[in-house]
């Protein structure tokens, strides 16, 4: 009777806590991907997009997926160094730095070194990041194009063209 009501704790104990903290070790992709999607897509949305969205593509950069910022040449995945978009947040030059004087205030210290952060640990996104759509894109707002009327095998019942696409 005593093993049983020590012995029950300590399984219980192992249960509840070790065995799920095995595996919670510094997942460094698992945590470099919540600082994306938590902190830095926020980020860009607020700060960048504006500019570099998909409204507007200012020297024909968009910001707002990962991939895209790698095959525009400014992100270097495990590069910082290599990656520009970390030399023009930083830049003490002006007319170098992002977000320009006019659009807003420099990126702190704090938003730097996560960005840094996220590049160095292989700047990896969700794998079904998407860009957004330029809401212009729309179907209701493209020029609506006439369509060739089908041709039709019995064309004595077609009296208007309308009737074609029935």
């Amino acid at each position: 009777m005593i093993r049983q009501t020590v012995v029950t704790p300590i399984y219980l104990f192992a249960w509840l806590v070790v065995l799920p903290s095995i595996g919670l070790g510094t997942d460094i992709g698992s945590d470099a991907l919540e600082l994306y999607s938590a902190q830095l897509k926020p980020l860009f949305r607020a700060r960048c997009f504006s500019c570099h969205g998909a409204l507007k593509q200012e020297a024909g950069l968009r910001l707002d997926s990962a991939d895209l910022m790698v095959d525009a040449g400014v992100l270097t995945r495990g590069d910082v160094s290599d990656s520009s978009i970390v030399a023009r947040v930083t830049a003490t030059d002006i007319d170098e730095r992002m977000p320009p004087e006019h659009e807003g205030e420099p990126l702190t210290g704090e938003q730097v070194e996560l960005l840094s952060a996220w590049i160095a640990a292989g700047a990896p996104a969700p794998p079904d990041e998407r860009p957004e759509t330029d809401p212009n894109s729309h179907w209701s707002f493209q020029p609506v194009v006439r369509p060739d009327v089908p041709i039709v095998e019995n064309t004595t019942w077609v009296r208007n063209p309308i009737d074609a696409f029935i």
